[in-house]
């Protein structure tokens, strides 16, 4: 896997995952 993901694409994935949890 040599996808490099940036802190902001971190950030927007957590944040999206936490969205959904909260549903």
């Amino acid at each position: 896997e040599g996808k490099i993901i940036s802190r902001d694409e971190l950030q927007k994935i957590l944040a999206k995952e936490k969205t959904e949890e909260l549903e």
